[in-house]
């Protein structure tokens, strides 16, 4: 009787005429991914972001990072997440990255520290960033609107959290509708990251992250009209005046920041002896503003030549995590 468990005489005899070779285990470690991480990662510096465990931790997940040209630090290119950069190194008492390095180093052995590293909006459920990964082994994900939400309570009178409201919305939705309809897709992957070598690849990759940041803080539901233009070209007249009044409501609202400033008896907002939250919010969205290439955005040229007050507050900000 034929047994299915047993092997057939010449299918044994052939393999036991193959040689018998034992492999060794496949070791895990990715050089490449590896360097990969490395090139994406930005460790904060200063005693404060040196960790006894990795355990004890954070990473900031954000878009992109870009050197500044003036201090060599490297900030993310988004307003929000350069607003959490911001406020990690006014809580934590940390320095913002400046060498490029991915980790910090102890004679030659590496040490946990803090860091920024640029990951895939898909790494959160919402699709949009920024996202804070606390710990290692055990770790914690805070999603945007839960970092926001932290970080709003942190303003400390209610004159500070209109302010920041009134940004929130008035200058938020300006530097949103030239990141969704100006932004050229070479340009905007450079913000925002994603590009690959191929040109459909890069088109859907833009289409879907601009998609995305839409829904972000609810820019969709406030313009509903501009987000109903979607599909225009960014020639169109209606579009065009959509965008226009976008912008000029934008500048009255950040002169008016400027004329506050000016009265201030401080170099900081509402009397303030250092930078309040407020001012690191303000400073994030100058700042990214500032960075949209200026062929394709006229925001940018308006506020050098209007705002010098804002500029310098915003440099006075940066500086003081450096």
């Amino acid at each position: 009787m034929y047994d299915i468990f047993q092997v057939p005489a010449p299918v044994k005899t052939f393999f036991n005429k193959l040689p018998l070779q034992t492999y060794g285990p496949v070791e895990k470690r990715d050089d490449a991914l590896r360097y990969e991480y490395d090139a994406r990662n930005y460790a904060f510096e200063g005693s404060e972001a040196v960790k006894k465990s990795v355990n004890d931790t954070f990473k900031l997940g954000v878009y992109k990072v870009v050197q500044d040209p003036s201090t060599g630090c490297f900030l993310a290119t988004d307003p929000w997440c350069l607003f959490t950069q911001l406020s990690l190194c006014k809580k934590n008492r940390l320095k913002l990255p400046r060498s490029g390095k991915s980790q910090e180093t102890v004679g030659s052995k590496p040490v946990p520290t803090h860091s920024v590293l640029e990951v895939s909006p898909l790494a959160s459920p919402e699709r949009f960033l920024p996202i804070l990964v606390e710990g290692y082994t055990k770790r914690h994900v805070r999603s945007s609107a839960g970092i926001n939400e932290i970080l709003m309570s942190r303003f400390g009178s209610a004159d500070e959290l209109m302010y920041a409201l009134l940004l929130d919305s008035v200058v938020y939705d300006c530097y949103m509708s030239k990141v969704l309809y100006k932004l050229s897709k070479k340009d905007f992957l450079d913000a925002y990251g994603g590009q690959t070598t191929s040109s459909v690849a890069n088109t859907l990759i833009s289409q879907g992250q601009r998609s995305d940041l839409s829904r972000r803080n609810d820019f969709s539901l406030r313009h509903r009209e501009l987000a109903s233009q979607w599909r225009f070209s960014a020639t169109s007249d209606t579009l065009e005046q959509l965008l226009n009044t976008i912008d000029e409501t934008c500048l009255r609202t950040l002169t008016q920041f400027q004329d506050l400033l000016k009265i201030s008896t401080t170099p900081y907002f509402l009397e303030n002896p250092e930078a309040s939250f407020l001012d690191l919010k303000l400073a994030s969205y100058v700042y990214c503003l500032l960075n949209l290439p200026s062929h394709q955005t006229s925001i940018t040229g308006s506020l050098r030549q209007e705002l010098p007050v804002l500029i310098d507050h915003t440099q006075r900000v940066i500086a003081q995590y450096l």
